[in-house]
């Protein structure tokens, strides 16, 4: 007859129900979905998404080279949160934008303080064109259209440079 001398909680520690190698292990399923997730919130950036997620880089070269369905989610997903924050980032600088920023203020010969300071970017008419450029073709902004009928001739010439500097013989 056999005496179990382990207590509940060291049974649970040791969780013998499974093998060695998947004890304390998260599926490559579920591997996976975490590194779909860092890669929204580190903008498609795949070493950051790795350490967010603790996925190995390998790992995910060979999910993407072996899974479409994993292949097609980064494309979508990372694509759209990456375009649509700089979207976001567009469409402050169209409105112009307030923002803070620290600054160290010089109080005495060695004493310094640092101080919120509100700063104000005005709207910018660059990323108002860039935005017209991308969203705005239907109305006519954007690349124009040039047609043309007619003949067109050019004429060839020759170019002759000279030194200013050569000593003549």
């Amino acid at each position: 007859m056999k005496i179990n001398t382990m207590n509940k909680n060291t049974q649970k520690k040791l969780n013998t129900s499974q093998p060695p190698t998947q004890r304390n292990q998260r599926s490559t399923a579920q591997k996976k979905a975490d590194f779909l997730k860092a890669m929204e919130k580190s903008l498609g950036i795949i070493q950051t998404a790795c350490d967010m997620a603790k996925v190995n880089r390998g790992s995910v070269y060979r999910w993407l080279e072996n899974d479409e369905k994993f292949l097609q989610a980064i494309r979508r997903d990372v694509r759209d949160v990456s375009c649509e924050f700089a979207e976001s980032k567009l469409l402050q600088r169209i409105q112009g934008m307030t923002y803070e920023e620290e600054v160290v203020v010089r109080l005495g010969k060695n004493d310094f303080k640092i101080v919120k300071v509100k700063k104000y970017l005005p709207p910018d008419t660059k990323a108002i064109v860039d935005y017209l450029g991308a969203r705005g073709g239907h109305l006519g902004y954007g690349k124009q259209k040039l047609e043309h009928s007619g003949e067109i001739t050019t004429k060839s010439f020759q170019v002759m440079i000279e030194n200013p500097h050569k000593k003549e013989d």
